[in-house]
């Protein structure tokens, strides 16, 4: 069988950030996704600029895509996760970013189409219910914030 495989030729950080408002609002975003051909609602992340740690990458993509700054940054997992393991060979980490705040306009790259979102938190665990939210990635880190938290946020 032949397997069409994606791969990465730089050393990157990748992240994927749950950012969590003091009042327990998501900040999430509606995104253009050019695989699925429609706009998905899921959580901010991004790749690393050279020489770029883990704590920068996910500030700088936070900020750039929603106009907030995270508190406090916790890891959700202590390994990378596999972006997609049947078809890539990239991996990211989990962040939680809590007591974030608004800082600035969002500036997102050229080719990014996002809107910015805020949705309370036992909202955004019922839109992942209802399936609104589609995005697997969005789903998993859910559930370890979910684990983190110990539902104190429903």
């Amino acid at each position: 069988d032949d397997f069409f495989v994606f791969d990465t030729t730089r050393d990157t950080n990748l992240v994927i950030v749950f950012p969590l408002t003091a009042q327990s609002e998501v900040v999430a975003i509606r995104q253009f996704r050019y695989g699925a051909n429609t706009i998905v609602l899921e959580i901010p992340g991004g790749a690393s600029k050279p020489g770029q740690n883990l704590e920068e990458t996910l500030y700088d993509e936070l900020v750039e895509e929603t106009g907030y700054r995270p508190g406090q940054i916790i890891p959700l997992n202590t390994k990378r996760c596999w972006f997609d393991p049947a078809s890539m060979r990239v991996k990211y980490t989990p962040l939680l970013a809590i007591d974030c705040a608004w800082e600035k306009e969002p500036t997102p790259d050229p080719y990014e189409i996002i809107e910015v979102v805020k949705i309370p938190y036992a909202e955004w665990i019922e839109r992942i219910k209802s399936g609104e939210v589609e995005d697997d990635k969005t789903i998993a880190i859910t559930f370890l914030v979910d684990l983190y938290l110990g539902n104190t946020y429903h």
